[in-house]
């Protein structure tokens, strides 16, 4: 008998120590009652939580910056 390969796990980088955390991993254990709908993440790794932006979300963002001709963002 085979064993089947793992279906490979969608993950995005922690914005703190860039370890990989699986988008479909359980958020975290805060007890907070909107939990439910949440999009905060918990990094396995750090501990460190965040929130995970839509591809949507920051096309609209990137979108409206360009519009805005780039006001706000830092030149360097």
């Amino acid at each position: 008998m085979t064993d089947a390969p793992e279906p490979r796990r969608e993950t995005t980088p922690c914005p703190l120590c860039g370890k990989p955390v699986p988008l479909d991993r359980e958020h975290c254990a805060s007890g907070c009652p909107l939990a439910a709908g949440c999009k905060i993440l918990c990094c396995p790794a750090c501990g460190y939580e965040f929130v995970v932006h839509s591809v949507l979300a920051s096309g609209f963002g990137r979108l409206l910056r360009k519009l805005r001709g780039g006001r706000g963002e830092k030149k360097g």
